[in-house]
């Protein structure tokens, strides 16, 4: 197990850790780290704003713009999020003792709705392989592939998941894997 690990799994050390190794204009703004969910200023926060965990996954709530914005019903969600320990609900071990944040940032707008995201998957410390999800927050448009980082595509995917066929290699795909 390499502590590293720890680090990436946190999404407010992990930012602190790109940031502080020179790639801080890659990263997105943050409106704010809070301990609690009374700490978090919901009202003053931009009409727009995608709030999460800091400790795990499918801890998020998105404001779009018109949203309503239903405060006791957020704080609710957010005191669950901060009784979750994925280390113990799913054996993900570098979630044990992890500070439990909230965090907020900008919420980003994608061409038609679909998100793309690309996950790096190093080995000995080293980026090999990029997954690219396409459509990640739409069930029904949800699409991957995984490439070398000569974009060349491999031949496999996750199961269940649609392919994707001609995905244009990131211009700074570089400076990504860095």
């Amino acid at each position: 197990r390499r502590p590293i690990q720890k680090i990436m799994a946190d999404k407010v050390t992990s930012h602190e850790f790109v940031r502080d190794r020179g790639f801080g204009d890659i990263l997105l703004e943050r409106y704010g780290v809070w301990d609690t969910p009374e700490e978090v200023p919901l009202e003053e926060l931009p009409e727009t704003f995608a709030l999460k965990a800091s400790h795990g996954w499918k801890m998020n709530w998105f404001r779009r713009p018109g949203d309503p914005l239903p405060v006791r019903r957020i704080r609710r969600m957010m005191r669950r999020w901060l009784r979750t320990d994925h280390s113990l609900k799913d054996g993900e071990w570098q979630y044990r003792d992890t500070r439990r944040r909230l965090l907020a940032e900008p919420l980003l707008h994608f061409p038609g709705g679909i998100a793309t995201i690309y996950r790096f998957f190093c080995f000995g410390g080293v980026p090999k392989i990029v997954k690219l999800n396409a459509g990640h927050f739409s069930e029904a448009r949800h699409a991957g592939a995984y490439f070398d980082l000569d974009w060349h595509k491999l031949p496999f995917l996750k199961v269940g998941q649609r392919g994707i066929d001609g995905a244009i290699r990131p211009a700074r795909l570089g400076r990504m894997a860095e």
